[in-house]
């Protein structure tokens, strides 16, 4: 018995002196969390050419969009070949996101991107990819057989009657 008591004595000893733990609060600068809640943020759609998946092409720039600093939101429409971002401007800019869309991988290439309001609503028809019967641009006027096939651009057109079929 008298060399069980100073055993515990020291095993209480040494667990109590390990659960010690400081009683210092962490500063919390309450004006920076109260600006960054606040920020505005600015929405932005970005067409993107070179995609040819839905699940792998659409998927990596979402999440390579996902994890860029600034960035709240994205959403990509590999069927619109679309990106919407919602972003704050003071720690991203609109050429920062292009710039990100093309190092996920070099055949991801903006060809427009711009500022909006409000996104893009989905088209529920494929119509929207066809330009106009009469259409005289360059990606149109010299299409061959135009009775048998519609008049459909290339994917990958970037000319002034392709570029807004979103």
């Amino acid at each position: 018995m008298k060399k069980v008591f100073p055993l515990m004595l020291v095993a209480l000893l040494v667990f109590t002196c390990k659960k010690q733990t400081s009683n210092t609060n962490p500063i919390v600068d309450k004006s920076t969390t109260a600006k960054a809640s606040f920020a505005t943020t600015e929405k932005a759609e970005l067409v993107i050419n070179g995609m040819t998946c839905a699940v792998g092409c659409a998927g990596t720039i979402q999440k390579s969009l996902a994890k860029v600093e600034g960035v709240q939101s994205v959403e990509v429409d590999f069927d619109k070949r679309l990106a919407m971002v919602e972003f704050n401007p003071s720690k991203i800019e609109l050429s920062d996101l292009e710039n990100t869309v093309h190092n996920t991988a070099d055949s991801y290439k903006v060809v427009l991107a711009k500022k909006v309001d409000s996104f893009t609503k989905a088209v529920e028809n494929k119509e929207h990819t066809k330009c106009a019967k009469d259409c005289t641009k360059d990606c149109c006027k010299d299409k061959k057989e135009k009775a048998e096939a519609p008049n459909v651009c290339a994917e990958t057109c970037t000319k002034e009657c392709c570029s807004d079929k979103l």
